[in-house]
C-alpha cells in the first residue's frame, strides 16, 4: 500500500520573514528527502476556494492574507 504525499507549487511562493522555520529552502529540502523514498505516491494538491479555507479558518483571517 502505497502513502499519499499532496503538494503543490505554490507552496514555494509561500515567503516568510528571513529566519523563520517554515520558508520556501525546507519545503524543498523535504520534498527532495521524501522523492528518495520508495512507495510514495505523489498527488498535486487542488488549490482551496474560499468556502473550503472557511472551513478551518476564520474569515477575518482569509481575509488579511487575501489582501496582504
Amino acid at each position: 500500500m502505497a502513502t499519499l504525499v499532496f503538494n503543490h507549487s505554490a507552496a514555494l511562493n509561500h515567503v516568510t520573514p528571513p529566519g523563520h522555520p517554515e520558508r520556501v529552502a525546507r519545503i524543498e529540502a523535504v520534498t527532495a528527502a521524501l522523492r528518495e523514498i520508495d512507495g510514495l505516491d505523489w498527488r498535486e494538491a487542488p488549490l482551496a476556494d474560499r468556502s473550503e479555507v472557511l472551513r478551518c479558518h476564520p474569515a477575518d483571517y482569509f481575509d488579511r492574507i487575501e489582501a496582504a
